[in-house]
């Protein structure tokens, strides 16, 4: 590690802050990555400002360089270079910390699964809420959403895709609900992930808590899911540290 930096208590949190935010001079940065990637504490602070990004909206987030998204895989685990941007990282009251980190960068993607065979797939009410919802129009996706289960669509699909659609919406109360429903149908292909994004509607709800005992129950097998998870839950352990 460059005699430029040190690695206490104080400079820990704006080594990370400075890095994820991308202002650290190139050998500065350098140095950083070098050290910490077999320093514990420093990690924790990385994943947590990364962490903190990750929640913003997308058009203020700026994509790391192609270098240090190789560099920021920490034991295998989840890749925190998703949360590198050019902005100050939110420090303010824990409680507010905890539901930034329950903010959702990216949706959970829809990849055209078909719900159940159809002599007229575009006349899916399903695949027609899902129009709003690839452009980002959630509540009147999840208002598609709604009607297709009224009307006895495929309900895992269609449920999962709802709870994701009121949780991009802001409305975590409701997506709380809605991601239960999915998890009440056992093992389903939404599991995992119903379990993480619900942990952010708790999030944002203020209940820790809760959002904790939802991550706790993912599983390695889980896969990018679980990892996910364990990083949201390093950064719901550091938040409440403060």
């Amino acid at each position: 590690m460059s005699t430029s930096l040190t690695c206490d208590e104080s400079s820990r949190r704006s080594n990370a802050e400075r890095y994820v935010a991308r202002r650290m001079a190139t050998q500065e940065a350098e140095a950083f990555e070098d050290h910490f990637v077999t320093c514990a504490d420093c990690q924790r602070e990385v994943r947590f400002a990364s962490a903190i990004i990750a929640g913003l909206p997308r058009a203020n987030v700026a994509r790391p360089s192609a270098k240090a998204a190789r560099r920021l895989w920490i034991g295998g685990g989840l890749a925190i270079a998703a949360g590198l941007a050019t902005l100050m990282i939110l420090r303010s009251e824990p409680r507010s910390e905890l539901v930034a980190l329950g903010g959702v960068r990216e949706p959970p993607t829809y990849l055209g699964i078909p719900v159940r065979s159809a002599d007229a797939p575009q006349d899916s009410l399903f695949e027609a809420a899902m129009g709003p919802y690839g452009r980002r129009r959630y509540a009147a996706a999840a208002a598609g959403l709604r009607a297709a289960l009224a009307a006895g669509e495929d309900s895992m699909p269609a449920q999962f895709f709802l709870a994701a659609s009121l949780l991009l919406d802001n409305r975590a109360t409701e997506a709380v609900d809605e991601f239960q429903r999915v998890l009440s149908h056992g093992e389903t292909p939404y599991r995992a992930e119903a379990r993480y994004y619900r942990a952010k509607a708790l999030l944002r709800l203020g209940r820790r808590a809760d959002a904790q005992a939802e991550l706790a129950r993912l599983t390695s097998v889980d896969g990018v899911v679980y990892d996910m998870g364990r990083a949201l839950a390093d950064s719901i352990v550091h938040v409440n540290k403060r």
